[in-house]
């Protein structure tokens, strides 16, 4: 049963507010005010049913004297098989309450409640929880919460957990609503999200370094690199970049490898045509080919022909005069074939398995999408199979080359036509601090669906190392990040988790000067915003004395300026 982030949390607040979690989970109630479970609503039905197995009429030695006097109890279940995280707690019980709204405003409101507090038979759940907390291995001032509490075969009472700072509470800026998307946030890396039938194409975005492209690849883990197609879009994209179009190309007579069933075809060709001293001319075009097979190869070749396997000698001769001359021959052919690119080898390999294929487009917001899609914009509205509503029209090179690779009759290509197969899916990343360089329209944002990628502070291990002076790096970039929020009303230019990704979690002073504050200085503060560049409040520092003699002494008194921890 998914429960609030903020039903059960311990050693967390909001700066300036007290907190107090809320220790239950409302289940329904109708317009009437009458009791009524949510029966929509996931994993409720399991957990109610779980309750009735393990539920008992002994009220007597129950203690819930520190909860709300305005319920009514309606069942109480004891567990005495717990798990966090899957692992099972030795000599732990966990008691559970069904209750009733009494007050005017909820009147009717059904609530399952775990609260620390409740007691049965001497035994208090925040027992339990102190056992939660050791098996998650965080200290009694670590920050963790519960978003899933379900019941297994009846009587097992599985908790789901993520710590967010095993050894300090947190302290978080802004309203319990922001807190709450990070945390929900976290929670989408600990669990596997099921697919939705019309996330064909979706676009990861938000600020720089918020794991964007780490979450695709999370997500296509397992996926055989046949089945991965990538593309990154800049200024100078266009359509034949991302489909393909013809181009020069050097043509050479060994540049083509020939199997035995495609000469035996090659053959069958020539004999067919009535091609006179055809063993020899054969031998001549493809000698590069048959020079790699053995005689007993040779000869197969003759017979699937119907030919006598005496003409080997005849190939023999054919070989000689191709090789002799490609050798008196300097210069290289140029031809002009269509070559494919990103989106069309895609397409194809869509059509020629039934396996899932997807193509990745990185910084889908650097290119412009409008000239780069042209007409395969259309193809982009899916049906509920995943299907293209829209088909469109390929044009000539287009059509002769899937006709030829594909064949006419192939879906791909049917009728001349273009459509997306229901199992190419295009997965795109799109940084919000560049959102500026080619504005996506409206008609095109409609056709995707949208994932949005929050700041999650979650490298609580990595440390600014500036010559022995060790400083957090997440209290670096909350600091820096609540300064860029403060001074731009936006969380385009803020520092996402993997805006600087060290091998070893050590942010050395050379990465923090040419990479973190590089940015700062020229990105964020140019207009002097942000009041990040200062080492008192009427003391500014700027980019080029962080390089000077002193250097590292205005970068210790800019990082206690900003009140960034000490490791």
């Amino acid at each position: 049963m998914k429960v609030d982030v903020t039903s059960m949390f311990f050693n967390s607040s909001i700066e300036g507010k007290t907190a107090t979690a809320a220790w239950g989970t409302s289940i329904g109630q109708n317009a009437s005010k009458s009791c009524r479970i949510e029966t929509g609503k996931e994993g409720v039905v399991d957990f109610v049913v779980g309750m009735t197995y393990k539920s008992t009429t002994n009220f007597e030695s129950l203690d819930i004297s520190k909860g709300s006097s305005n319920r009514e109890l309606l069942m109480l279940s004891s567990f005495d098989k717990v798990y966090i995280n899957g692992n099972k707690l030795e000599d732990a019980k966990y008691h559970v309450i069904l209750v009733k709204e009494l007050s005017e405003s909820h009147y009717g409101r059904l609530i399952i409640s775990y609260a620390p507090y409740i007691t049965f038979e001497g035994h208090s759940n925040e027992e339990t929880i102190e056992l939660m907390r050791k098996a998650l291995g965080c200290s009694p001032e670590g920050c963790w919460f519960v978003y899933d509490i379900s019941i297994k075969n009846q009587d097992e009472l599985h908790f789901s957990a993520v710590v967010v700072n095993p050894e300090r509470p947190m302290i978080y800026q802004g309203t319990s609503r922001e807190r709450s998307l990070e945390w929900n946030a976290m929670i989408g890396h600990e669990e596997e999200t099921s697919e939705k039938p019309d996330d064909k194409q979706i676009i990861y975005y938000g600020a720089p370094g918020t794991g964007k492209s780490h979450k695709i690849k999370e997500k296509l883990a397992g996926v055989s690199k046949e089945n991965i197609f990538r593309t990154t879009f800049h200024p100078d994209s266009d359509y034949s970049t991302f489909v393909g179009a013809y181009k020069p190309s050097t043509d050479k007579p060994e540049d083509k490898l020939y199997n035995k069933e495609e000469l035996i075809s090659k053959l069958t060709e020539l004999k067919e045509q009535g091609v006179t001293y055809a063993p020899q001319k054969f031998g001549a075009q493809y000698w590069y080919s048959l020079k790699q097979l053995t005689l007993q190869d040779k000869k197969d070749i003759l017979a699937a022909c119907e030919m006598s396997d005496n003409y080997t000698v005849e190939f023999d001769k054919g070989i000689a005069v191709g090789e002799e001359l490609l050798k008196k021959s300097k210069e290289s052919r140029i031809i002009y074939k269509f070559i494919p690119q990103a989106f069309l080898n895609a397409y194809m390999r869509a059509y020629s398995t039934t396996d899932k294929v997807y193509l990745i487009i990185e910084e889908i917001n650097r290119g412009n999408c409008a000239q780069i899609f042209g007409d395969l914009f259309q193809l982009l509205d899916r049906d509920e199979n995943g299907v293209s509503e829209y088909h469109i029209k390929a044009d000539a090179d287009l059509r002769a080359y899937l006709e030829e690779e594909l064949g006419a009759d192939n879906d791909a290509i049917k009728d001349g036509e273009l459509c997306l197969p229901s199992n190419l899916y295009i997965y795109a990343t799109m940084n919000t601090s560049d959102q500026s360089l080619f504005p996506i329209d409206s008609a095109f944002k409609r056709r995707w669906d949208w994932e949005y990628e929050p700041i999650k502070y979650k490298n609580i291990d990595w440390v600014i190392n500036i010559e022995g002076s060790k400083y957090l790096w997440t209290s670096f970039q909350r600091e820096i990040n609540k300064r860029i929020f403060d001074a731009t009303n936006s969380e385009d230019k803020m520092l996402g988790d993997y805006f600087v990704n060290p091998a070893d979690g050590v942010i050395t002073e050379k990465i923090l000067l040419n990479k973190i504050l590089f940015y700062l200085w020229n990105d964020v503060c140019k207009d002097g915003e942000g009041d990040i560049f200062k080492t008192a409040d009427n003391e500014d520092v700027t980019f080029s004395d962080l390089h000077s003699d002193g250097g590292k002494d205005k970068l210790i008194a800019m990082m206690k300026y900003l009140k960034v921890e000490e490791a």
